[in-house]
C-alpha cells in the first residue's frame, strides 16, 4: 500500500486532539483496528493508542482536556478508556506498550491485520503517509490478500478467545482464514473451554450481527470449534433424517441459518404489508451488542437441537423425532444459561424452538381463528422470530425455496397479518376485563384468566363479535359453573 491514507475530517480532528494533549517526550502510536480500518478505508469508530508512558495519566489528561471521562477498561493489561466530551463521536482506548518497544508490542498481538502501528508523528491534517506504517508481520500484505493470519502460534495459547475472534474478523472483514492459522485453530480448539462464557458470548454475538453468519458458523464447525463451544452441535453431526430432508441434523441447521439470513434480507417478499413491522422488530437491541436479527439467526441454527435425543426409526423404516421441539426448548435454555445470555434471549430461544413446528401443522385454507389466537398467544413477543424460523426450516428441509412440504409460506403471511392487524390491537382493547367479572359476582382467582382467554379465543373465531356478546357468554358460563 502506497501513498496517503485519507481520513475523515472528524476523525482527523480527534486524532490531532489526542496528539495535542499527550505529555511532552512520550511516544504514542495508533495501533490495531484503528490502523487496519484506516488502510481499508472503513469508518473508524474507535481510536486505539499504545504509549510508552503512564496510560492512566494520558487518559486523564485527554478526558480533562476534552471535557469527557476516563475509566479503567482492563486493569490487568493496563488499558484505559476515554469518552471525550463535546460530541467528538469517538472513544479512545489507551494502553501501555507490552514489551520493550512498539515492535515487541505488535508481535504479541493476535492477527497480522491488527498488528500494525502509526506513530503520531506520522499524522497529517489530510491523511497519513502509508510509508510510515510500522508493520513487522506483514499485515498490509494480508489486507491486500484478504486473509486472517495469526502473528504467531503462541497468541492462541496466550488468549484462547482468539480462536473465536479469528472468525469474528473473518465475518466482519469478509476475509478467509489462511491454512496455517486454520490448522492452529483446529489443533488448539479445546482451549476455548478455559475462556469465560461471557467473553465467548460477545464474540458469537459479533459474528451473528454480520452478514454471512451461516458461512462463518459452517467454517467453525469444520474446524471443530463450534462443537467445543456448544457440545449440543456435536450431537447433531451424522444424525440422519428421512425425506424430504436432504441433510443430517447439523447440515440442516446450518442451512436453516443461511435461509434465515436470506429471509431477513428481503422481508417484503415474505411478509408483504407487514414487513415494516418485522423490520422494526428485527432491529431492536436485545442483549449487549446483539439485536433481534442476530438472535433470530441463533434461533434458526438451534431450532432442532432436541433431535439427537429424540431420534428413532419407526416400523416403516422412517426416522422420527417426536417431541424434539419441547426437548430442544429445554436444551436451548441450557445453552443460553451456560453462555450467560440474558433472560430475554433464553425465553426467545426457548419459545421459538418450542413453536417452530406448529405452522407446519396448520393449513392455510382450513385453519381456524381460534388456532391462530392460541399460537400467537403462546408465542407472545417471540411470534415474529418463530415465523422466520418456520420459513427457514421449511426451505432448509428441501433446500429449494420454491418447494416446501406444506403451505407454510401462506400460513406465515396470514399469521403475521393476524398478529399485527388483529391480535395486538385487540389485546390493547379487550372486550371485557377483570372488573367486568367482579361486577358479575366473581371473586378474583385463577378462573379470571380462564374466562378472559375463552372470550378472546371466541373473539378470534368470530363467535363473539362485541362487548354485549362477550358479557352474554360470561353470564352463560357462570350459570354452567353454578349448576355443575
Amino acid at each position: 500500500m502506497n501513498g496517503r491514507i485519507k481520513i475523515s475530517p472528524g476523525l482527523s480532528r480527534a486524532m490531532l486532539f489526542v496528539a495535542g494533549v499527550s505529555p511532552c517526550g512520550e511516544d504514542l502510536w495508533f495501533v490495531g483496528g484503528t490502523v487496519r480500518d484506516l488502510l481499508l478505508g472503513r469508518e473508524v469508530k474507535d481510536i486505539d493508542i499504545a504509549c510508552t508512558g503512564d496510560a492512566l495519566i494520558i487518559a486523564r489528561e485527554l478526558a480533562e482536556a476534552s471535557g469527557g471521562t476516563a475509566f479503567v477498561m482492563d486493569a490487568e493489561r493496563g488499558i484505559h478508556r476515554v469518552m471525550p466530551g463535546g460530541g467528538c463521536g469517538y472513544q479512545v482506548d489507551i494502553a501501555q506498550l507490552r514489551g520493550s518497544g512498539i515492535a515487541a508490542d505488535l508481535s504479541g498481538r493476535d492477527f497480522t491485520v491488527n498488528a500494525m502501528a502509526i506513530p503520531l508523528s506520522g499524522l497529517f491534517h489530510d491523511g497519513i503517509d502509508a510509508a510510515g506504517i510500522i508493520d513487522p508481520s506483514g499485515g498490509c500484505g494480508d489486507l491486500v490478500k484478504g486473509v486472517i493470519r495469526a502473528v504467531q502460534k503462541s497468541v492462541v495459547v496466550d488468549d484462547p478467545l482468539r480462536l473465536v475472534r479469528a472468525y469474528r474478523f473473518s465475518a466482519s472483514l469478509g476475509f478467509e482464514i489462511e491454512p496455517q492459522t486454520l490448522g492452529i485453530i483446529t489443533s488448539e480448539s479445546d482451549r476455548i473451554a478455559g475462556v469465560s462464557p461471557e467473553r465467548v458470548r460477545e464474540e458469537l454475538y459479533a459474528i451473528l450481527m454480520q452478514d454471512g453468519s451461516a458461512k462463518v458458523f459452517g467454517a467453525m464447525v469444520g474446524a471443530g470449534l463450534l462443537q467445543r463451544i456448544m457440545p449440543e452441535c456435536a450431537a447433531m453431526e451424522g444424525i440422519p433424517q428421512s425425506e424430504p430432508h436432504r441433510y443430517d441434523v447439523l447440515g440442516h441447521s446450518l442451512k436453516a441459518l443461511e435461509y434465515a439470513e436470506k429471509i431477513m434480507a428481503g422481508t417484503e417478499g415474505w411478509f408483504g404489508p407487514w414487513h415494516d413491522n418485522i423490520e422494526a422488530y428485527l432491529s431492536a437491541s436485545v442483549d449487549g451488542g446483539l439485536n433481534m436479527r442476530g438472535l433470530v439467526k441463533l434461533c434458526a441454527f438451534l431450532h432442532d437441537s432436541g433431535k439427537p435425543s429424540k431420534f428413532y426409526v419407526d416400523g416403516n423404516g422412517r426416522v422420527r423425532f417426536i417431541g424434539h421441539d419441547e426437548e430442544g426448548a429445554k436444551i436451548n435454555e441450557g445453552i443460553a444459561a451456560r453462555l450467560k445470555m440474558s433472560n430475554f434471549v433464553r425465553e426467545t430461544l426457548s419459545s421459538a424452538t418450542r413453536g417452530h413446528m406448529r405452522p407446519f401443522h396448520m393449513s392455510e385454507d382450513m385453519i381456524s381463528g381460534r388456532a391462530f389466537y392460541r399460537f400467537v398467544r403462546d408465542m407472545g413477543a417471540g411470534l415474529p422470530a418463530s415465523l422466520v424460523v418456520a420459513l427457514a426450516d421449511a426451505f432448509a428441509t428441501r433446500d429449494e425455496p420454491g418447494t416446501v412440504a406444506t403451505d407454510v409460506e401462506g400460513v406465515v403471511l396470514r399469521l403475521a397479518g393476524y398478529y399485527y392487524g388483529d391480535y395486538i390491537p385487540k389485546k390493547a382493547e379487550p372486550l371485557v376485563r377483570g372488573t367486568d367479572l367482579i361486577s358479575l359476582g366473581l371473586k378474583p382467582g385463577p378462573i379470571f384468566r380462564t374466562l378472559l382467554e375463552e372470550v378472546e379465543e371466541r373473539r378470534a373465531d368470530k363467535t363473539i363479535r362485541d362487548r354485549d356478546g362477550a358479557l352474554e357468554y360470561l353470564r352463560s358460563r357462570l350459570r354452567e359453573v353454578a349448576g355443575s
